[in-house]
């Protein structure tokens, strides 16, 4: 331990399991001008310490383990662990090499031993914890042989408690190539907190239990309301006044024009007042925002056309149907409410459980919608999310994008899905597998 000391670890302060099993199995040094360490328990496969950053950081308490090989002499680990949890009030988190996996696909080319894997989950569970942020190998160790013989299994670790993510959320552990080795080395990287953006907002269905949920519900509402209305009055009061005065507008500029033809500075007067009339108050914001949604609806009034000759007479008239209040709520509460949220938050559990004081509103906005053809960039937009397609991502490819919308956007598209499920099956030749519901690809499979 001289020579370790002296070489490695010259100047910082370290510890061992040394008297707890011979020749030690941990051995633990640490920097006494970053920390200050307090052992707190010792066994055969575990150091239980209490951290002191003396940069101010919130000390933690933090679990070095090295487990026996054999699930009955981990045991004794799985009972410390477990009393550690049950008893701990601080940000805790443990990390090290725990020879047993804890889910059935982190070992491949060895049987995981279904014991082992309960033994280790129970305590888990007991504890409340979850594996830290990780990057690098996903397979933490192998038995370094080749071909049908090779062995990979997750069997090193980095878990913490609720209260470890709440004081330091950018924990990340890097699991760096074994080398020579058998094990990867782990680097457990705590960044700063102090350029962490402000995490948007969502909406919790467990709110709705609260004391007082109803009426701090109506009570934001209708403050929202007022606000609003107000700003009609003072911004939006006079619509068609101001659409007859740029209209006006430009006719005096045509005819200054006319008179002389020459004038660029009147040619430009005329470009802006011809500006002011297409863009009226009141529609600059519904132009604008809904430029795509309006290409899309040319091109699907031209689509429309042409399955409208497909169908009967009895067909079109359920599609041409005008949208019903019935039809929206349906759509509403058919949308699963553990979805992910769109950007403003809200999931279809806020609007099925406030119906009674949304529903009138947002049957408005989408009748609206259905009248005028037009969509509201605040409805249009979507939060793109990144899912890994792996384990352990290493490279952007590795991830799935996926598009999260608004409710109420869903609604419109539960709407139009529902009246198109009807027809789509006349339309789509039967060889066909997509998009008709009971249809698959195996049946079009022909023995010959």
């Amino acid at each position: 331990m001289g020579a370790l000391y002296v070489n490695m670890f010259n100047g910082w302060c370290f510890t061992t399991n040394s008297s707890k099993c011979k020749g030690g199995r941990i051995v633990l040094p640490w920097n006494p001008n970053a920390f200050t360490l307090s052992v707190l328990k010792v066994t055969s496969q575990l150091i239980h310490c209490l951290v002191c950053p003396k940069s101010g950081s919130v000390e933690f308490c933090c679990t070095f383990v090295y487990a026996f090989n054999q699930s009955k002499e981990r045991e004794d680990l799985w009972s410390d662990l477990s009393g550690f949890g049950l008893g701990m009030h601080k940000p805790w988190q443990f990390l090290g090499d725990l020879n047993c996996a804890l889910n059935i696909d982190e070992r491949v080319g060895a049987p995981v031993r279904h014991q082992s894997v309960v033994d280790f989950r129970n305590c888990v569970d007991i504890c409340g914890l979850e594996d830290v942020k990780a990057a690098g190998h996903f397979y933490t160790w192998s038995n370094k042989q080749a071909g049908d013989d090779g062995v990979f299994s997750k069997i090193n670790k980095v878990m913490a408690n609720d209260l470890w993510f709440q004081n330091y959320p950018n924990a990340e552990a890097g699991f760096l190539s074994e080398g020579e080795y058998d094990h990867c080395p782990i680097v457990l990287a705590v960044y700063p907190c102090d350029n962490i953006a402000k995490k948007p907002f969502r909406y919790f269905a467990m709110w709705k239990h609260a004391e007082g949920y109803t009426d701090l519900v109506v009570q934001k509402l209708k403050r929202m309301e007022g606000v609003f209305r107000e700003l009609n009055k003072t911004g939006f009061n006079d619509i068609h006044g101001a659409d007859i005065k740029a209209k006006h507008d430009l006719e005096l500029c045509k005819k200054d024009l006319h008179l002389a033809p020459g004038a660029s500075e009147l040619a430009d007067s005329e470009v802006e007042a011809a500006k002011r009339k297409q863009k009226k108050p009141g529609q600059r914001m519904g132009m604008r925002t809904a430029l795509s949604f309006t290409k899309a609806l040319e091109l699907g009034s031209f689509i429309t056309q042409c399955m409208l000759s497909m169908i009967c007479m009895l067909q079109k008239d359920q599609l041409l149907v005008p949208v019903t209040s019935e039809e929206i709520r349906h759509a509403m509460f058919s949308i699963n409410g553990d979805k992910a949220p769109g950007p403003d938050g809200f999931g279809s559990h806020f609007f099925k459980e406030n119906w009674i004081i949304v529903g009138e509103d947002v049957t408005k906005a989408v009748l609206e919608i259905f009248h005028t053809g037009k969509l509201l960039k605040e409805i249009n937009s979507t939060t793109i999310t990144l899912i890994p397609k792996t384990k352990c991502p290493k490279s952007v490819t590795e991830f799935r994008p996926i598009s999260c919308c608004n409710v109420i956007y869903k609604c419109i598209t539960k709407i139009l899905c529902e009246r198109m499920k009807c027809v789509l099956p006349m339309l789509i030749a039967e060889n066909q597998g997509a998009c008709v519901h009971g249809r698959f690809i195996m049946h079009n499979i022909m023995m010959c």
